[in-house]
């Protein structure tokens, strides 16, 4: 009973979380579909895929051992764990400009002779939307640092703001008139924004952290700590 009260929070706020989670990476081929039609979802599908697959691959990896250390610290030594997001965070940024920087400028001249002349529009996607999956890999490699803080509530808050910030410019361009092309480039400046507000988040998530008021505030630790003495009694 003791940690249900405690992590009821997982449950109330990461259901919901997670849906939107989906929706948001989803809804921009969907829409890109119904707004402009098959073949531009197509070029975006595969630009999408050539960025966000080695994205994952590396940011899972990072993700992972940034979780183990940031748990650990937030635990013994709450300070240290502003500087392990700012140092983590700064060396991806530093060590993925490069990559970003290059993709953007190859993707437009391989396209075509490696995918085929009708691919030729995914490489000038990719280029587009460069800007955007830096800062994504940039910002999601630190960000379960909210459930290590157990701030489910700015989980949800946060993949609200994807959503909106990932599925909003498709349906402004389409109803601005706006090319495909144009629909794509407000995506990724959108995109930038919403990322730049997801590492934010992490942020405000680490710099407001006291562990004496973790989910459910001193009452519940007084509440837990009650329980553990009852329990050794």
């Amino acid at each position: 009973m003791l940690a249900a009260r405690r992590y009821r929070r997982f449950p109330i706020f990461s259901s919901p979380s997670a849906l939107l989670n989906t929706l948001a990476m989803q809804a921009p081929l969907l829409l890109l579909v119904a707004f402009f039609g098959p073949e531009v979802g197509g070029h975006y599908a595969l630009a999408d895929r050539l960025c966000s697959l080695p994205l994952a691959l590396v940011a899972s990896a990072v993700a992972q051992v940034f979780i183990a250390e940031s748990s650990r610290l937030s635990r013994d030594d709450p300070p240290a764990l502003r500087r392990l997001f700012t140092r983590t965070t700064r060396s991806l940024a530093l060590t993925a400009l490069g990559p970003a920087i290059l993709l953007a400028i190859l993707a437009p001249l391989l396209a075509g002779p490696v995918f085929g002349g009708d691919w030729q529009e995914a490489g000038l996607y990719v280029a587009i939307l460069a800007p955007m999956y830096y800062l994504t890999f940039v910002a999601t490699a630190t960000g379960e640092v909210l459930s290590v803080l157990e701030r489910q509530d700015l989980h949800l808050v946060r993949e609200i703001l994807r959503l909106g910030f990932l599925g909003g410019p498709i349906l402004i361009a389409a109803a601005a008139g706006a090319s495909a092309t144009g629909a794509i480039a407000i995506l990724s400046a959108a995109g930038c924004l919403n990322y730049c507000l997801y590492a934010w988040i992490s942020w405000h998530a680490i710099v407001t952290y006291d562990p004496l008021r973790r989910s459910g505030g001193p009452d519940e630790t007084e509440f837990l700590d009650e329980g553990l003495e009852t329990a050794e009694l």
